[in-house]
């Protein structure tokens, strides 16, 4: 398993500024375990736990990306349906879409052909 992922409470409450005083520590490590089982899966770590390490950690990419998501998910939940995107951030159609930089981010490091997402 890499030494730098999966994603914790600490990784996404940075992600989104969040102060440690904020009691939400179990609600930050279940979105970002979501975030880290859809990186993997998308990118074929799920039936292969050391696809794309390098040195037991993976790319910055996988970091950057899981972050981007569970940031995405957790203020599409905080906000609701009809919620706008945050200035500057990356928009995604409602639902369980991965915002645009995600999918750019993960998009070098495939799964195994015949693997599938």
């Amino acid at each position: 398993m890499a030494s730098n992922w999966p994603l914790t409470a600490v990784d996404l409450r940075n992600a989104l500024q969040y102060g440690p005083t904020q009691e939400d520590t179990e609600d930050l490590e279940f979105y970002a375990a979501v975030a880290s089982e859809e990186v993997d899966k998308s990118t074929g770590r799920h039936v292969d736990p050391e696809r794309h390490e390098i040195d037991g950690r993976v790319p910055l990419a996988f970091i950057l990306a899981g972050k981007k998501l569970a940031k995405h998910l957790w203020q599409q939940d905080r906000k609701g349906q009809n919620a706008r995107p945050t200035p500057g951030e990356d928009d995604a159609p409602q639902g369980f879409a991965w915002p645009h930089a995600v999918v750019s981010l993960l998009e070098p490091y495939p799964p195994r052909p015949g693997f599938g997402a």
